[in-house]
């Protein structure tokens, strides 16, 4: 990963933060699930080693870390923190220059209790001359191999964070935004993963930079199949000739990062003097949904697409990186405005029901039983956000994969759970379906509401599935309804 700055620097400081997400089972959002930290151990030998108040008298001269329980804030800028000193630990490197008078700050935290490391970046300039900075790293990882997906979150306005797997090879594979912010075409975001890698099992690296201005993310495989990634801001690229009249030449390649710098300064302002706010960011739908805006509003509007279909897409590959509670997610009304589909207020709530929840529509436009049914999607809603913000995602069945998409949702202590699943085509005489459902406690006896009082054990739910026995296989008695875009929602509690 890289940051790439244009600047003249005199006494200035520059910074920039890259979150790194490592999980053998990525099928789980990593935010409050306790899982050993394993491969980034080898940091903490680097303890024991003091940093240079100064850049004199600093002992060895390329780096002296220091170890420190805490994570420090980034000045004007988001970054990651913790609400307990003992959920994290930090180390500093500092990297001097004499002859130039600077001095590089890297920061990497490790998280205890989660397969997290991250690492921010300060540039200071302390000499009395200008030097110009040509390009920074925000940081580089190297692979030993090639054998890795690269994959991204990349689209449009109305279908932002659809996933695309793509195979390593040589050369440089890479994303970016030149707009002034992070954009709707592509996300901050690489994931590598292996070939054999599920949902569930093997190994897979996440990278995202916490920044929401332009960047650059790229894979580059050298001739010798070596892997490196790369993820940079850059302030000196135009999309419209812009510029500030009110600034000398020199600042001109750095008016896309003030620009960015006085939102997270507007948004610190906001967010200290009123605390008890819920702020939600949004740029045309989900043009600037990412890690640094998150850090000061942590719900976004993720599209400005509230069809349910292309919802459906758009919430799994966003769920591949944030966790529900940061996903807008509403009912709209039919025909809906950028489609011009129809879909039944039942699936429309089911595909909300996985996000922050709400409506945008005219009410007194529904029916009677339209009513009813608002009453009773925000009634459930009401006893199971607690559930949907604070438990374990599953991603069983992808959009982007074929007919069905299928995601539950289940409590820390596995005594909980709540799954949707949906189907965009109806099919004729289809035949029996079992939905393999995963994460559940395998001794436990689950109650499904809607199919009988007797409960299913986890392991049979897991290993066998609930049948999904409807008209399209032949039952033709059965309650589901008919027709296109159907959801269905399962609710498990075990005894």
């Amino acid at each position: 990963m890289s940051d790439e700055s244009h600047t003249n620097m005199n006494s200035t400081m520059l910074t920039s933060t890259v979150a790194i997400f490592i999980d053998q089972k990525i099928n789980r959002h990593i935010f409050g699930i306790e899982i050993a930290p394993g491969s980034v151990e080898p940091f903490i030998p680097f303890s024991a080693w003091p940093c240079p108040p100064s850049l004199s008298g600093c002992g060895p001269k390329h780096a002296q870390p220091i170890f420190s329980p805490l994570i420090n804030t980034l000045e004007g800028l988001p970054a990651t923190y913790v609400e307990e000193e003992n959920e994290a630990d930090t180390v500093r490197i500092c990297l001097i220059d004499k002859t130039l008078s600077c001095q590089v700050e890297l920061q990497y935290t490790l998280f205890n209790q989660l397969p997290v490391l991250t690492r921010s970046m300060k540039i200071i300039h302390s000499g009395t001359e200008k030097i110009r900075l040509e390009a920074a790293m925000s940081f580089s990882l190297e692979l030993p191999d090639k054998e890795y997906e690269m994959l991204t979150l990349t689209g449009a306005w109305g279908r932002e964070r659809h996933i695309q797997n793509v195979p390593l090879h040589q050369g440089i594979q890479s994303i970016y935004s030149l707009r002034g912010h992070s954009s709707h075409n592509y996300n901050p975001f690489i994931g590598l993963k292996r070939k054999e890698t599920t949902e569930f099992l093997g190994e897979a690296i996440g990278f995202s930079l916490v920044y929401s201005g332009n960047f650059l993310a790229q894979a580059e495989v050298d001739t010798y199949d070596v892997t490196r990634i790369y993820v940079k801001w850059d302030m000196n690229r135009s999309m419209s000739e812009v510029f500030s009249q009110g600034r000398e030449c020199d600042f001109q390649g750095r008016v896309y990062h003030q620009y960015i710098l006085g939102i997270y300064e507007l948004y610190e302002r906001l967010t200290s003097k009123f605390p008890e706010v819920l702020f939600e960011s949004c740029a045309s739908g989900g043009g600037r949904f990412d890690p640094g805006m998150l850090y000061y509003s942590p719900q976004g509007w993720i599209s400005d697409n509230t069809d349910a279909v292309e919802r459906l897409k758009t919430q799994y590959g966003t769920s591949m990186v944030h966790p529900l509670s940061n996903m807008g997610s509403h009912v709209s009304a039919v025909p809906n405005h950028q489609t011009s589909r129809s879909v039944s207020l039942n699936t429309r709530g089911s595909v909300a029901y996985f996000g922050t929840f709400g409506y945008e529509l005219d009410i007194s436009q529904l029916s009677d039983e339209e009513k009813a049914t608002v009453q009773e999607q925000i009634t459930f809603m009401k006893k199971s956000r607690g559930l949907m913000a604070r438990g374990t995602f599953y991603r069983l069945a992808s959009p982007f994969q074929g007919n069905e998409t299928v995601w539950m949702v289940r409590s820390r202590d596995r005594s909980q759970a709540i799954v949707g699943y949906y189907r965009i085509l109806t099919k004729v005489n289809d035949g029996y379906r079992r939905l393999k459902l995963a994460g559940l406690d395998p001794h436990k006896k689950y109650r499904i509401a809607h199919l009988g009082e007797h409960g299913y054990f986890g392991d049979e739910l897991m290993e066998i599935g609930i049948v999904l026995n409807d008209h399209t296989s032949g039952d033709y008695h059965s309650k589901v309804p008919r027709g296109d875009f159907l959801s269905r929602i399962f609710i498990l509690e075990a005894d």
